[in-house]
Protein backbone atom coordinates (compact mmCIF):
# COMPACT_ATOMS: atom_id res chain seq x y z
CA UNK A 1 0.00 0.00 0.00
CA UNK A 2 1.35 3.16 -0.82
CA UNK A 3 0.79 6.18 1.43
CA UNK A 4 1.89 9.80 1.14
CA UNK A 5 3.83 11.95 3.90
CA UNK A 6 0.03 13.55 5.25
CA UNK A 7 -1.57 9.75 5.43
CA UNK A 8 1.71 8.28 7.06
CA UNK A 9 1.54 10.91 9.91
CA UNK A 10 -1.78 10.85 10.29
CA UNK A 11 -1.66 7.04 10.89
CA UNK A 12 1.50 7.41 13.27
CA UNK A 13 -0.84 10.29 15.06
CA UNK A 14 -3.96 7.62 15.90
CA UNK A 15 -1.20 5.13 16.92
CA UNK A 16 -0.09 7.07 20.36
CA UNK A 17 3.36 6.34 20.19
CA UNK A 18 5.54 8.91 20.83
CA UNK A 19 8.72 6.78 19.92
CA UNK A 20 7.47 6.40 16.63
CA UNK A 21 6.41 9.55 16.31
CA UNK A 22 9.94 10.78 17.10
CA UNK A 23 11.67 7.87 14.63
CA UNK A 24 9.49 8.99 11.72
CA UNK A 25 11.72 10.47 8.67
CA UNK A 26 11.07 13.17 7.26
CA UNK A 27 9.37 12.94 4.09
CA UNK A 28 8.48 15.23 0.84
CA UNK A 29 5.04 16.56 1.21
CA UNK A 30 2.24 15.52 -1.52
CA UNK A 31 2.43 17.48 -4.53
CA UNK A 32 -0.53 20.15 -4.71
CA UNK A 33 -3.03 20.71 -7.40
CA UNK A 34 -2.98 23.89 -8.97
CA UNK A 35 -5.70 26.01 -10.03
CA UNK A 36 -5.81 29.19 -12.14
CA UNK A 37 -8.29 30.70 -9.73
CA UNK A 38 -7.75 30.34 -6.32
CA UNK A 39 -10.76 29.78 -4.07
CA UNK A 40 -11.21 30.61 -0.19
CA UNK A 41 -10.88 27.28 2.00
CA UNK A 42 -13.78 25.71 2.81
CA UNK A 43 -15.40 26.39 6.09
CA UNK A 44 -16.21 24.03 8.94
CA UNK A 45 -19.68 24.79 10.48
CA UNK A 46 -21.28 22.82 13.60
CA UNK A 47 -24.28 23.19 15.62
CA UNK A 48 -24.00 21.10 19.03
CA UNK A 49 -27.61 22.52 20.11
CA UNK A 50 -28.39 22.73 23.82
CA UNK A 51 -26.78 19.61 26.07
CA UNK A 52 -25.72 19.06 29.51
CA UNK A 53 -21.71 19.45 30.18
CA UNK A 54 -19.26 17.30 31.29
CA UNK A 55 -18.19 15.29 34.62
CA UNK A 56 -16.26 18.06 36.18
CA UNK A 57 -15.98 22.03 35.69
CA UNK A 58 -13.30 23.24 33.40
CA UNK A 59 -11.08 26.20 34.47
CA UNK A 60 -8.77 25.75 31.67
CA UNK A 61 -7.48 23.44 28.93
CA UNK A 62 -5.09 22.68 26.65
CA UNK A 63 -4.55 21.24 23.15
CA UNK A 64 -1.30 19.30 22.46
CA UNK A 65 -0.25 17.06 19.84
CA UNK A 66 -2.06 14.04 18.73
CA UNK A 67 -5.66 15.38 19.58
CA UNK A 68 -4.57 15.34 23.19
CA UNK A 69 -6.17 17.97 25.41
CA UNK A 70 -5.25 18.68 28.95
CA UNK A 71 -7.49 20.33 31.44
CA UNK A 72 -7.58 21.85 34.51
CA UNK A 73 -10.28 20.95 36.84
CA UNK A 74 -9.41 23.40 40.11
CA UNK A 75 -8.19 21.91 43.60
CA UNK A 76 -9.50 18.46 41.69
CA UNK A 77 -6.22 18.71 39.88
CA UNK A 78 -5.36 18.18 36.47
CA UNK A 79 -6.11 15.60 33.67
CA UNK A 80 -4.95 14.00 30.50
CA UNK A 81 -7.20 13.09 27.84
CA UNK A 82 -6.61 11.52 24.83
CA UNK A 83 -8.79 12.80 21.18
CA UNK A 84 -11.86 10.76 22.29
CA UNK A 85 -12.40 11.85 25.78
CA UNK A 86 -9.96 8.92 27.43
CA UNK A 87 -7.94 10.20 30.90
CA UNK A 88 -5.43 8.56 30.44
CA UNK A 89 -3.13 10.29 33.64
CA UNK A 90 -4.69 12.38 36.79
CA UNK A 91 -2.05 15.19 38.42
CA UNK A 92 -3.18 15.43 41.64
CA UNK A 93 -2.11 18.94 42.00
CA UNK A 94 -4.32 22.05 42.23
CA UNK A 95 -4.89 23.34 38.79
CA UNK A 96 -6.78 26.28 37.63
CA UNK A 97 -4.26 27.66 34.69
CA UNK A 98 -1.94 25.83 32.80
CA UNK A 99 0.79 26.84 30.76
CA UNK A 100 1.97 24.47 27.81
CA UNK A 101 5.49 23.70 26.33
CA UNK A 102 5.52 24.14 23.35
CA UNK A 103 6.68 20.85 22.26
CA UNK A 104 3.64 19.18 24.32
CA UNK A 105 6.05 17.31 26.80
CA UNK A 106 5.24 19.77 30.14
CA UNK A 107 3.06 21.90 31.37
CA UNK A 108 2.83 24.25 34.23
CA UNK A 109 -0.46 23.78 36.61
CA UNK A 110 -1.30 27.04 38.48
CA UNK A 111 -3.85 28.12 41.74
CA UNK A 112 -3.87 31.20 43.16
CA UNK A 113 -3.54 31.24 46.74
CA UNK A 114 -4.18 35.07 48.24
CA UNK A 115 -1.69 37.27 46.15
CA UNK A 116 0.58 34.41 44.92
CA UNK A 117 0.33 31.71 42.28
CA UNK A 118 1.17 28.20 43.61
CA UNK A 119 2.90 26.69 40.80
CA UNK A 120 3.42 23.21 39.77
CA UNK A 121 5.32 20.62 37.39
CA UNK A 122 3.63 18.03 34.94
CA UNK A 123 6.09 15.77 33.13
CA UNK A 124 3.06 14.50 30.13
CA UNK A 125 5.84 11.75 28.79
CA UNK A 126 6.11 10.13 32.48
CA UNK A 127 2.68 11.51 33.57
CA UNK A 128 4.26 12.63 36.70
CA UNK A 129 3.46 15.98 38.91
CA UNK A 130 5.02 18.20 41.31
CA UNK A 131 4.68 21.21 43.34
CA UNK A 132 7.46 23.58 42.45
CA UNK A 133 6.63 27.11 43.80
CA UNK A 134 4.69 30.23 45.11
CA UNK A 135 5.15 33.04 43.83
CA UNK A 136 3.69 36.13 42.69
CA UNK A 137 3.37 37.08 38.90
CA UNK A 138 0.95 39.88 37.89
CA UNK A 139 0.69 38.40 34.10
CA UNK A 140 1.90 35.41 32.75
CA UNK A 141 3.10 33.70 29.47
CA UNK A 142 0.75 30.67 28.51
CA UNK A 143 3.32 29.15 27.10
CA UNK A 144 6.91 28.37 27.54
CA UNK A 145 9.76 26.49 25.59
CA UNK A 146 9.68 24.14 28.19
CA UNK A 147 12.30 25.09 30.04
CA UNK A 148 12.23 29.24 30.26
CA UNK A 149 9.03 30.59 31.86
CA UNK A 150 7.77 34.55 31.38
CA UNK A 151 5.90 36.50 33.65
CA UNK A 152 5.49 40.05 34.95
CA UNK A 153 5.88 41.53 38.20
CA UNK A 154 5.17 45.13 38.17
CA UNK A 155 6.93 46.86 35.88
CA UNK A 156 9.38 43.82 35.69
CA UNK A 157 9.55 41.20 32.83
CA UNK A 158 11.13 37.92 34.34
CA UNK A 159 12.60 34.72 32.47
CA UNK A 160 12.28 31.83 35.00
CA UNK A 161 14.17 28.96 34.60
CA UNK A 162 11.45 26.17 35.06
CA UNK A 163 13.84 23.35 35.73
CA UNK A 164 15.40 24.90 38.66
CA UNK A 165 14.44 23.86 42.66
CA UNK A 166 13.51 26.72 43.05
CA UNK A 167 12.07 30.30 40.96
CA UNK A 168 15.52 31.60 39.08
CA UNK A 169 15.67 34.45 36.66
CA UNK A 170 17.67 34.25 33.57
CA UNK A 171 16.88 37.43 32.01
CA UNK A 172 15.06 40.36 33.16
CA UNK A 173 14.02 43.52 31.90
CA UNK A 174 13.20 46.33 34.27
CA UNK A 175 11.77 49.69 35.02
CA UNK A 176 9.49 50.14 32.26
CA UNK A 177 7.72 52.66 33.08
CA UNK A 178 4.46 50.88 33.79
CA UNK A 179 2.65 47.56 34.07
CA UNK A 180 2.81 44.69 31.57
CA UNK A 181 -0.41 42.95 31.65
CA UNK A 182 -0.36 40.66 28.28
CA UNK A 183 2.92 38.70 27.34
CA UNK A 184 3.39 35.58 25.69
CA UNK A 185 6.38 33.75 24.53
CA UNK A 186 7.46 30.55 22.20
CA UNK A 187 10.87 29.10 21.01
CA UNK A 188 12.48 32.24 18.85
CA UNK A 189 10.09 35.44 20.45
CA UNK A 190 8.96 36.96 23.18
CA UNK A 191 6.39 40.30 23.41
CA UNK A 192 4.52 42.12 26.08
CA UNK A 193 2.68 44.91 26.60
CA UNK A 194 3.11 48.03 28.80
CA UNK A 195 1.11 49.73 30.22
CA UNK A 196 1.74 53.35 31.14
CA UNK A 197 -0.17 56.51 32.75
CA UNK A 198 -2.40 54.42 34.68
CA UNK A 199 -3.72 57.47 36.52
CA UNK A 200 -4.67 59.13 33.33
CA UNK A 201 -8.49 58.86 31.22
CA UNK A 202 -6.53 57.31 28.34
CA UNK A 203 -3.28 54.63 29.26
CA UNK A 204 -0.84 54.14 26.86
CA UNK A 205 -0.44 50.78 25.63
CA UNK A 206 3.20 49.96 23.82
CA UNK A 207 4.00 46.86 22.59
CA UNK A 208 7.35 45.34 22.65
CA UNK A 209 8.94 42.46 20.48
CA UNK A 210 12.25 40.36 21.35
CA UNK A 211 14.10 38.10 19.18
CA UNK A 212 15.16 34.62 21.30
CA UNK A 213 17.59 32.85 22.69
CA UNK A 214 19.59 36.29 22.36
CA UNK A 215 16.81 38.11 23.71
CA UNK A 216 17.39 41.47 21.00
CA UNK A 217 15.17 43.99 21.16
CA UNK A 218 13.34 44.34 17.63
CA UNK A 219 10.53 46.75 18.05
CA UNK A 220 8.90 49.30 20.42
CA UNK A 221 5.48 50.64 18.80
CA UNK A 222 2.98 52.80 20.60
CA UNK A 223 -0.31 51.27 19.94
CA UNK A 224 -2.13 54.38 21.75
CA UNK A 225 -3.04 55.74 17.68
CA UNK A 226 -4.56 52.50 17.43
CA UNK A 227 -6.46 51.05 20.56
CA UNK A 228 -9.89 51.90 21.22
CA UNK A 229 -10.05 54.87 23.71
CA UNK A 230 -13.52 53.28 26.07
CA UNK A 231 -11.61 50.94 28.13
CA UNK A 232 -11.95 47.29 26.68
CA UNK A 233 -8.04 46.64 26.80
CA UNK A 234 -8.52 43.57 29.30
CA UNK A 235 -10.41 41.80 25.92
CA UNK A 236 -6.78 41.58 24.29
CA UNK A 237 -5.05 38.63 22.77
CA UNK A 238 -0.85 38.52 21.81
CA UNK A 239 1.55 36.34 19.90
CA UNK A 240 4.91 35.62 20.56
CA UNK A 241 5.60 36.97 17.47
CA UNK A 242 4.05 40.56 18.24
CA UNK A 243 0.38 39.84 16.63
CA UNK A 244 -1.80 41.93 18.42
CA UNK A 245 -6.19 41.41 18.47
CA UNK A 246 -8.83 43.74 20.47
CA UNK A 247 -12.29 43.58 20.80
CA UNK A 248 -13.44 47.28 20.22
CA UNK A 249 -16.30 49.02 21.51
CA UNK A 250 -17.04 52.26 19.38
CA UNK A 251 -17.26 50.17 16.47
CA UNK A 252 -18.06 46.69 17.27
CA UNK A 253 -15.76 43.82 16.55
CA UNK A 254 -12.29 42.59 16.21
CA UNK A 255 -9.51 45.14 15.23
CA UNK A 256 -6.40 43.33 14.70
CA UNK A 257 -2.25 44.27 14.09
CA UNK A 258 -0.39 41.49 12.43
CA UNK A 259 3.61 41.91 12.39
CA UNK A 260 5.37 40.05 9.83
CA UNK A 261 7.37 40.44 11.65
CA UNK A 262 7.17 43.82 12.90
CA UNK A 263 8.29 44.98 9.63
CA UNK A 264 5.37 45.76 7.13
CA UNK A 265 2.32 45.42 9.04
CA UNK A 266 -1.28 45.03 8.12
CA UNK A 267 -4.42 46.12 10.35
CA UNK A 268 -8.42 45.88 9.61
CA UNK A 269 -11.63 44.92 11.92
CA UNK A 270 -13.19 41.77 11.75
CA UNK A 271 -16.30 40.12 13.08
CA UNK A 272 -19.03 42.99 13.82
CA UNK A 273 -21.05 42.47 16.75
CA UNK A 274 -22.09 43.93 20.05
CA UNK A 275 -21.98 41.17 21.64
CA UNK A 276 -17.87 39.96 21.56
CA UNK A 277 -16.96 38.62 24.97
CA UNK A 278 -13.85 36.52 23.78
CA UNK A 279 -10.92 36.90 21.09
CA UNK A 280 -7.77 34.25 20.43
CA UNK A 281 -5.32 34.91 17.70
CA UNK A 282 -4.73 31.16 16.69
CA UNK A 283 -2.11 30.43 14.30
CA UNK A 284 -2.63 32.80 10.89
CA UNK A 285 -5.98 33.66 12.06
CA UNK A 286 -8.49 35.60 14.43
CA UNK A 287 -11.09 33.53 16.60
CA UNK A 288 -14.06 35.49 18.46
CA UNK A 289 -16.37 34.25 20.82
CA UNK A 290 -20.12 36.07 21.04
CA UNK A 291 -22.95 35.56 23.47
CA UNK A 292 -26.42 34.62 21.02
CA UNK A 293 -29.39 36.57 22.51
CA UNK A 294 -31.30 35.84 25.78
CA UNK A 295 -34.00 34.10 23.48
CA UNK A 296 -31.62 31.79 21.69
CA UNK A 297 -29.13 30.81 24.69
CA UNK A 298 -26.20 29.85 23.49
CA UNK A 299 -22.47 30.75 22.20
CA UNK A 300 -21.17 31.07 19.12
CA UNK A 301 -17.67 30.23 18.18
CA UNK A 302 -15.78 31.82 14.61
CA UNK A 303 -12.69 31.70 13.27
CA UNK A 304 -11.48 33.68 10.39
CA UNK A 305 -7.90 33.79 8.60
CA UNK A 306 -6.19 36.80 7.91
CA UNK A 307 -5.23 39.49 6.39
CA UNK A 308 -7.88 37.63 4.11
CA UNK A 309 -11.00 37.23 6.68
CA UNK A 310 -12.36 34.23 4.84
CA UNK A 311 -14.53 32.42 7.97
CA UNK A 312 -12.87 29.13 8.10
CA UNK A 313 -15.03 27.80 11.52
CA UNK A 314 -18.03 27.99 13.03
CA UNK A 315 -19.33 26.78 16.22
CA UNK A 316 -22.72 26.78 18.06
CA UNK A 317 -22.95 25.88 21.34
CA UNK A 318 -27.09 26.21 22.33
CA UNK A 319 -27.69 26.45 26.34
CA UNK A 320 -25.85 28.14 28.76
CA UNK A 321 -22.19 28.02 29.41
CA UNK A 322 -20.74 29.78 32.47
CA UNK A 323 -17.23 31.23 32.14
CA UNK A 324 -16.70 29.86 28.60
CA UNK A 325 -13.23 30.21 27.17
CA UNK A 326 -11.28 29.56 24.40
CA UNK A 327 -7.03 28.30 23.93
CA UNK A 328 -5.21 27.09 20.83
CA UNK A 329 -1.91 25.68 20.45
CA UNK A 330 -0.79 22.67 17.84
CA UNK A 331 -3.21 23.72 14.98
CA UNK A 332 -6.22 22.86 17.15
CA UNK A 333 -9.13 25.35 18.55
CA UNK A 334 -10.67 24.19 22.31
CA UNK A 335 -13.60 26.01 23.65
CA UNK A 336 -14.52 25.32 27.13
CA UNK A 337 -17.25 25.93 30.51
CA UNK A 338 -17.10 25.97 33.87
CA UNK A 339 -20.34 23.42 32.83
CA UNK A 340 -17.64 20.80 31.58
CA UNK A 341 -18.17 21.88 28.15
CA UNK A 342 -15.09 20.85 25.83
CA UNK A 343 -15.20 20.67 22.38
CA UNK A 344 -11.90 20.58 19.92
CA UNK A 345 -11.77 22.17 16.45
CA UNK A 346 -8.51 21.33 13.98
CA UNK A 347 -9.75 23.49 10.76
CA UNK A 348 -6.46 21.67 8.85
CA UNK A 349 -7.57 18.28 9.42
CA UNK A 350 -11.37 19.23 9.01
CA UNK A 351 -12.07 17.76 12.27
CA UNK A 352 -14.10 18.92 14.86
CA UNK A 353 -15.57 16.90 17.78
CA UNK A 354 -16.75 17.32 21.17
CA UNK A 355 -14.82 15.42 24.29
CA UNK A 356 -16.71 13.84 26.51
CA UNK A 357 -14.34 13.14 29.43
CA UNK A 358 -14.54 9.54 30.79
Amino acid sequence: VSLDARELARLVELSGDTVLAADLPSLPPPPTATSSESSPPVRLERDFGADVGGPWPLHDAVPLPGGRVLVALGEMGARLLTRDGRCVAHFDVPAFSLVGACNGNRALALAPRGSLWRVSRLDLERLQAEPWCDLRADAFAPHFDGTLWFIAEGDTVLGLDTLADAPRALWRVSRLGGPVPWIDAGPDSLSFVRKSGEASLEPVLERWYYELPGFTLRARRSLGAWMPRDGLHSLLALTPGGNVAVITGETPGVSWLTARPLVGEASGTLFEHDALVGVVLAGKGVAVLDALPRDEPGVRVRLAALPQGHELLRLHLGGEHPGVRMRHGHGALVVFDRAGWLVRADVTRGEVHRLHPH
